[in-house]
Formats: structure tokens, C-alpha cells, sequence
């Protein structure tokens, strides 16, 4: 699993990680955050992970709120990294994202389209509401975008106890 960050430095945002490549007979699985980082702060070398969640001047809470393209780091390498995986992977997990946001809602219309092979799991604590943003992808996109379930077809949100098995099962 790849998060940006290293074993041998824990704390520090090293972007270059994600440019690895899966090993013969594994499948790589990229961890990336897109919002609520309220610990990660920058300092004159880049960015950190404080584990310290008391607001400074240094903040950089990751939330694509943009509505638009990123200019600066993180947000420039994260941007990449979610527009790269919607083109070529065949699996992407949102845990907690209702879809709201109109620019990431568009890169995700764009390239459902594109990839026909991409299917996004929605991990969620209740399944979305008739009307929302995400409930018309769900109608626009019906075999590509799903709300991830348990056995019963309730929604399955991250961190149940049977949400690996869930997530498992539908991949």
C-alpha cells in the first residue's frame, strides 16, 4: 500500500512514492486522502504530518473544495494521482465523498465514460438520497458506481467490522 508516506519517514509527504510500480503477482493499492488532513502542516522543507490537530499558520488541510485545478503541493500531486487512477484502474473506493463537489463530480463523469472498465465503490454511512449527486451518477452509471453493502443491503460505511469482506467481495 502507498500513502506518500515512508517507513523511514513516517511523517513526511514524499509524492515520488506513488510513482512505484505493482511487483510481479501483486496489485498495487494506492492510499490517498483527498480531504480532512487537519495534522498535516508545512514546514520550510515540505509538507508534514504533525499528528498535532490545534490549527496553525501552517496548515494544509487536503479538501479539493476548488472547484477548480490545484496549483500547489500536495493538491497538484494528489489531483494527478486520482485523474491518472479514474483513467486506468479498474477499482477506485470513495470512503465518506457524497459527490458534491462539481469539479471532482466532473472528473468522475468524464472518465466513467472513458474507462469502461473503472467501478467506484462508495463506502458510505447511509445510501444516498433520491436527487443527490451521487444517487444520479448511481442512475446514470448503474453497473460502474455502487454503494458499497453488507450481506442485508445495508450501506457498509469504512471501518465495520465486515467491511473488508464487503470490499473484497465486491471487487
Amino acid at each position: 500500500m502507498c500513502t506518500g508516506f515512508s517507513a523511514e519517514r513516517q511523517r513526511r509527504w514524499l509524492p515520488e512514492l506513488f510513482d512505484d510500480v505493482p511487483q510481479d503477482g501483486e496489485r498495487l493499492v494506492q492510499v490517498v486522502k483527498l480531504h480532512g488532513s487537519a495534522t498535516w502542516k508545512m514546514d520550510r522543507d515540505g509538507l508534514i504530518d504533525t499528528n498535532w490537530g490545534m490549527p496553525t499558520d501552517y496548515d494544509r488541510l487536503l479538501y479539493f473544495g476548488y472547484k477548480t485545478i490545484p496549483e500547489e503541493e500536495p493538491f497538484i500531486t494528489l489531483h494527478n494521482i486520482l485523474k491518472k487512477a479514474l483513467l486506468h484502474c479498474d477499482a477506485v473506493v470513495a470512503v465518506g465523498f457524497r459527490f458534491g463537489d462539481p469539479y471532482i463530480r466532473d472528473l468522475f463523469d468524464f472518465a466513467l465514460r472513458m474507462n469502461a472498465s473503472l467501478r467506484v465503490l462508495c463506502c458510505l454511512t447511509k445510501p444516498p438520497e433520491r436527487g443527490s449527486h451521487l444517487r444520479n451518477l448511481m442512475d446514470r452509471f448503474p453497473s460502474q458506481v455502487m454503494l458499497l453493502t453488507d450481506h442485508a443491503g445495508n450501506a457498509m460505511k469504512f471501518g465495520d467490522p465486515g467491511f473488508a469482506d464487503a470490499l473484497r467481495d465486491a471487487l
